[in-house]
């Protein structure tokens, strides 16, 4: 055989071995990942229960921060459907009407207050709600009005720097809007007590559930109609 003939079958072989690879793994569903992957509310959820090389892992605060830098963490609730990305800018207006991806919408993202920080003895998250859109991050919210889903669904989970935490219902309350004692979120110890006892003291029902001076709590507050121009929030306290 000469040496040209020679040469055409080698380049053949390879071309056609080259095929075989590529139809292999596009039967397998392999696929090419870009930015836009990630532009929905599942981007987080799509991360958890992945296991990697501990040598090669990347936590989900380190992903989400290259996606987007203001989200934190995450907030679940059992029994309602608020399994959402939470977020954190410089001000409390932007994620009224934005996504995690930057697009707007009606329904926005729920957020936590842009003047606190982790540490902080209270944490207070906002997010929609809306008599009539039931995709309203918050709506769910409404369960807790009825005490015995209350008392099937007394726990927060939030994810905050990968770490998560849970968190028991200890008051759910109804505010006219210009009652905004709920939104103080800076404290001596004297005036903390004084806070926690008001929560307890104007929950619609009574929880069994007793929250002290050591105790950190977050804030839940949605939009509410029953009367009109209202809230609804819901305090929860870190058990673990």
């Amino acid at each position: 055989m000469n040496k040209p003939k020679k040469i055409i079958r080698v380049v053949a072989l390879v071309i056609i071995l080259f095929l075989i690879l590529f139809i292999t793994i596009f039967e397998k569903g392999g696929q090419i990942v870009t930015s836009s992957t990630f532009n929905n509310y599942d981007t987080i959820n799509n991360l958890e229960g992945k296991e990697e090389k501990e040598d090669t892992k990347t936590t989900q605060k380190e992903v989400a921060s290259e996606i987007n830098k203001d989200i934190i963490g995450r907030i679940k609730i059992d029994g309602t459907n608020i399994d959402n990305i939470l977020v954190q800018t410089d001000n409390n207006e932007y994620y009224l009407n934005h996504l995690p991806n930057g697009k707007k919408d009606s329904r926005g993202t729920i957020f936590m207050d842009y003047r606190n920080n982790m540490n902080d003895r209270k944490l207070l998250i906002y997010g929609h709600n809306s008599e009539t859109l039931k995709s309203a991050p918050f709506h769910d919210l409404e369960k807790y009005l009825n005490e015995s889903f209350y008392k099937q669904n007394k726990y927060v989970e939030l994810t905050l720097n990968d770490e998560k935490s849970t968190w028991e219902i200890f008051s759910v309350m109804i505010l006219e809007k210009n009652d905004n004692r709920h939104m103080k979120i800076t404290f001596n110890d004297s005036e903390w007590i004084k806070h926690l006892d008001w929560m307890k003291n104007n929950s619609i029902y009574n929880t069994d559930v007793e929250a002290s001076l050591n105790d950190r709590i977050i804030t839940l507050q949605t939009c509410y109609y029953e009367p009109d121009d209202s809230y609804l929030i819901i305090n929860a306290k870190k058990i673990k």
